[in-house]
């Protein structure tokens, strides 16, 4: 079952177990007599309005859900979400492609297919020569790296008077949806064969996190995959805006939307084609998936 059809089963299932609007009535007007004209009025129950009859109240058709981006069935964290007039919302938020923040987990000595633990395994290596200094200075090269696309991306040399501005003006943000840009990237955790790599990015995706794993692996003279992914900021929204799935419930959705009330502005969620900066973030509701939050 897919996210958005386990909310739709939740949202029917505990309205449903509310009061809901009572059951019809049906008014009978018939004479008292046949010689009569004399009405009477009677007031029967309405079968045809029973829940028994008609099904429940409320079923998944009443119910607009938007996710601003979909969560890769191996990735877990923060999911940003709208629900009803909230979906606009959601859609801003997008549409706005603010940064995120993953926590990456790689173990050393292994290769796969996929580069993710799920895949077949196709290489093993050695990684007792790995040490946390040069496990960071690989990391440093990746993110320098990157640092100097995001200025190719917009056309600007990194030796002119333009780059020096954008530097000192905030991170840079590629042109086009397609281009991923690493802005930092951070060793939180490092107890081979097992390490974490802390990434804050735009415009990626699993698998491409998954390869990023694989050619640090590489660059260490060695093999890695990644074992775990977890997505720990989305914009402003963190995992403690989050709901775990035990409080995906009508109740806990109404008092996270009232909670993270104050992130979600109009000026905060509009991206300007041209910005060129990172922007502040907001949203409408915040779910956590994976149970190991």
């Amino acid at each position: 079952m897919s996210l958005l059809e386990i909310w739709y089963e939740r949202f029917s299932t505990d309205l449903n177990a509310m009061d809901v609007r009572p059951r019809g009535s049906l008014v009978k007007i018939e004479k008292q007599r046949s010689d009569s004209n004399a009405l009477i009025v009677t007031t029967l129950p309405d079968f045809a309005d029973d829940p028994l009859v008609i099904g429940p109240r409320y079923i998944k058709e009443d119910f607009k859900v938007a996710f601003t981006e979909g969560m890769h069935r191996q990735a877990a964290g923060v999911c940003v979400s709208g629900v009803g007039d909230g979906c606009q919302q959601a859609r801003r938020v997008r549409d706005a492609k603010h940064v995120k923040v993953y926590e990456i987990t790689g173990q050393l000595g292994t290769a796969t297919e996929n580069f993710s633990h799920l895949g077949r395994i196709v290489e093993k290596s050695t990684y007792s020569h790995v040490s946390l200094q040069k496990l960071e200075r690989v990391i440093s090269a990746i993110q320098a790296a990157h640092l100097k696309a995001s200025y190719n991306y917009l056309g600007v040399n990194m030796q002119s008077q333009e780059a020096y501005k954008l530097a000192i003006s905030g991170m840079i943000r590629p042109t086009e949806d397609r281009q991923t840009v690493i802005y930092a990237l951070k060793c939180i955790h490092f107890s081979p064969p097992q390490f974490t790599i802390e990434v804050q990015c735009i415009n990626e995706t699993l698998p491409y996190l998954s390869k990023l794993i694989h050619e640090i692996g590489l660059e260490l003279k060695s093999t890695a995959m990644m074992t775990q992914a977890r997505k720990t900021q989305h914009g402003h929204f963190r995992i403690e805006h989050a709901l775990l799935r035990k409080h995906w419930t009508i109740q806990d959705i109404l008092q996270n939307i009232q909670h993270i009330r104050p992130l979600v502005t109009k000026d905060k969620n509009t991206h300007a084609k041209n910005r060129r900066t990172l922007d502040e973030e907001k949203q409408i509701t915040i779910t956590a998936t994976g149970e190991d939050l």
